[in-house]
């Protein structure tokens, strides 16, 4: 059972640091970017758009994500300090 918790940890883990990292990365393509498929100054090509609604979805995905991620991380607390001060 033991193992099985820390796999199911590490999982978990491993999906929020996946989750912050796509809101880092997000950065680079929201308007206005600068990314572009050549460095070359001269040319002036179109810039990628993303449709409309697809990275606020995303953004919204992962901060609810992470909001469940901390309601989790807060309760859990509050439960471990609750039991503590009941058997003081």
């Amino acid at each position: 059972m033991k193992q099985h918790n820390s796999e199911l940890f590490l999982i978990i883990f491993r999906f929020i640091h996946s989750v912050v990292f796509v809101i880092h990365m997000l950065a680079f393509v929201e308007t206005p970017s600068s990314l572009t498929w050549s460095s070359d100054l001269r040319k002036h090509e179109e810039r990628w758009q993303a449709p409309c609604g697809v990275l606020e979805a995303i953004e919204l995905f992962c901060l609810a994500v992470l909001l469940t991620d901390q309601i989790i991380k807060v309760s859990t607390v509050c439960n471990a300090l609750s039991n503590f001060l009941c058997n003081l």
